[in-house]
């Protein structure tokens, strides 16, 4: 989206051909897909800076067309750029401010991976793998509590568990 916003920067400030149609090449689906909701529906101050270009750019002959193009495929020119990204990441990061929404994804991706990466060896993680389980079910607060004892294996039905907190001598011994 940066990268969207400084080519239609670049356009505006040194117009080359001023009615010709202009076509942005991206190799990033999510950045075009966000775009095309239109600018009323930008969540971002990145999405709704890039949708005033635009209108600076467009006129009543001037066509300006956003398109997809595959990354690491052999285009020279997108090659390059994804070059020069790369280089760019080793570069002093400026404090830039962040918007709600986005804080808000870092912050449910990371609790979401550490949750993942917390989550203790047994079946339950075995079948999942890194996917997370879906809600309890809507029921009663004790269901919902037994179904996430079971899928983090501290089921307080099962003589182990009892054992292991020590509620119980042995896992084996019948009550």
């Amino acid at each position: 989206m940066v990268t969207l916003r400084a080519a239609l920067n670049h356009l505006r400030d040194h117009p080359h051909q001023p009615s010709a149609p202009i076509t942005i090449c991206s190799d990033s689906q999510s950045a075009l897909a966000t775009l095309r909701e239109g600018p009323a529906s930008q969540k971002t101050l990145l999405g709704a800076a890039i949708w005033t270009e635009p209108a600076a750019l467009a006129g009543p002959s001037r066509r300006i067309h956003l398109q997809w193009v595959p990354s690491h495929c052999g285009v020279d020119e997108n090659e390059r750029a994804d070059q020069i990204a790369k280089e760019a990441t080793a570069l002093p990061q400026a404090a830039v401010p962040v918007d709600v929404a986005t804080a808000h994804r870092a912050a449910a991706r990371l609790a979401r991976d550490r949750t993942i990466a917390a989550w203790p060896e047994g079946w339950y993680r075995t079948l999942m793998e890194n996917r997370l389980p879906p809600p309890a079910a809507a029921g009663d607060r004790s269901s919902a509590v037994d179904v996430h004892q079971l899928r983090a294996g501290h089921w307080s039905g099962s003589r182990q568990c009892l054992h292991r907190i020590g509620h119980i001598p042995s896992h084996d011994c019948r009550q």
